[in-house]
């Protein structure tokens, strides 16, 4: 699948133990800690299992649509699988945005390894951006 997650996990877990080193204290308090530990082992994309849900899927309204009715999953569903607690202000695509960081997305960088080698130190105090650019691919790709 073109589109699946393919970056190397011997890169993630370097990038991976550098953050924890950093983040840990932080990580615990935002109960995200085990959640992110776990994403140091790699997972394979089930072919037939994405076959099977796309028989189901309805690209007009985004839901599975089933015998008994539209479903999809909420991001209330995805915290209770995941064990998260959502916590802050809500958010709307209305309302203006404060996002402190803003990332260039080019062709160049449309991968997740190419975004990652783009924005991961190796060395040296942890940047804002480096950060935000951690939790973005860490929610795309694993929890997402």
């Amino acid at each position: 699948m073109r589109g699946w997650p393919t970056s190397g996990p011997e890169k993630w877990n370097k990038w991976l133990d550098r953050l924890s080193s950093l983040c840990d204290t932080q990580w615990r308090e935002e109960d995200i800690y085990d959640a992110i530990m776990l994403c140091k082992s790699s997972f394979t994309c089930d072919r037939n299992l994405v076959a099977a849900g796309l028989c189901f899927w309805s690209t007009s309204t985004n839901t599975m649509k089933l015998r008994f009715g539209m479903m999809t999953p909420t991001l209330l569903d995805l915290a209770a699988m995941a064990g998260f607690q959502p916590c802050g202000g809500e958010v709307s695509a209305l309302s203006p945005s404060k996002c402190e960081v803003d990332f260039v997305f080019t062709k160049k960088n449309k991968s997740y390894k190419v975004f990652m080698e783009a924005n991961a130190q190796q060395t040296g105090p942890l940047m804002h951006i480096e950060y935000t650019a951690f939790l973005m691919i860490w929610l795309c790709k694993y929890v997402f």
